[in-house]
């Protein structure tokens, strides 16, 4: 169903079965769904604590502008390290918005825990893989350097503060409770050195030594770290690197990828081989 223009007639709304219950507006213009307003309405806040609290800025425009949430109204909020709070406004301004913080609940890490070692690519494309690390729930993003890297002698101490918040909005519209941490730039015996023993280690390769990624065995893992080289891909003194250091090579398939595509296809591919195993399970 497109709903690129006006949609003639109040038929049409009963296209869209997602909602329980749709609006028609006097103009035809659009179908509003009220099964919408039903979806949490959520909001990054650091250090939450039950109480009265008022905010201001870009988060008070953010939920009366944006949101429309009048007094009264229900809004949650997290704080990216896996704490929640129910809350309502009580008082909204131009501005200043008053809240209270009703209770806290909490919740732990999705496992298995998803960690992301990337080159970082050039321009925007960096700001993009933070988006989508956040929206699938990778638990922990670092930027690494490589013999082949593009951009590993800017300094990028300053675009943290801009992932970061790219990574809150991209937590709050996929529902998820926990932000990544960012890391980097690494040097690649760092990455290695400083990587988790216990968890399973992988590294996406082109060559022929390498492993489909399906038939990596996920079931028992509750950390995996995945790892994607730059776009002129790893040398062979840096596999051999990594086969000292006991990383399994595998592969997404024929196709040579760009790092933000072969790192998301990897994330979202562990992610669906994982529940897919814990299902097979007797």
């Amino acid at each position: 169903m497109s709903y690129s223009g006006a949609i003639d007639g109040a038929n049409q709304c009963q296209e869209a079965q997602f909602v329980e219950a749709l609006i028609w507006t006097p103009k035809g213009e659009r179908c509003i769904a009220e099964g919408m307003a039903k979806h949490r309405r959520r909001a990054y806040l650091s250090e939450l604590a039950t109480g009265f609290r008022e905010l201001d800025g870009e988060l008070s425009r953010y939920l009366t502008a944006v949101l429309r949430l009048g007094d009264g109204e229900p809004v949650e909020f997290f704080d990216g390290q896996g704490r929640s709070a129910s809350a309502v406004i009580r008082e909204t301004s131009k501005r200043k918005t008053k809240v209270e913080l009703l209770s806290i609940s909490s919740a732990s890490p999705p496992e298995p825990e998803i960690h992301i070692a990337s080159a970082i690519p050039k321009g925007e494309r960096a700001d993009w893989i933070v988006e989508k690390c956040s929206e699938l729930g990778a638990r922990s993003l670092s930027w690494i350097v490589c013999e082949r890297s593009q951009d590993h002698r800017k300094d990028h101490s300053k675009r943290f503060a801009r992932w970061n918040k790219i990574s809150q909005e991209a937590a709050r519209q996929s529902q998820h409770s926990w932000l990544p941490q960012f890391r980097g730039p690494l040097l690649l015996e760092e990455l290695l050195r400083d990587c988790d023993p216990t968890s399973l280690r992988l590294v996406l390769d082109t060559t022929d030594a390498t492993t489909p990624l399906a038939k990596i065995a996920l079931t028992q893992a509750k950390a995996i770290t995945l790892c994607i080289g730059p776009e002129g891909g790893f040398t062979d003194t840096e596999r051999a690197r990594f086969q000292d250091a006991a990383w399994q090579a595998v592969t997404l398939g024929p196709s040579v990828l760009r790092v933000e595509t072969a790192l998301i296809v990897g994330l979202g591919a562990i992610q669906n081989l994982s529940a897919l195993n814990e299902v097979r399970e007797p």
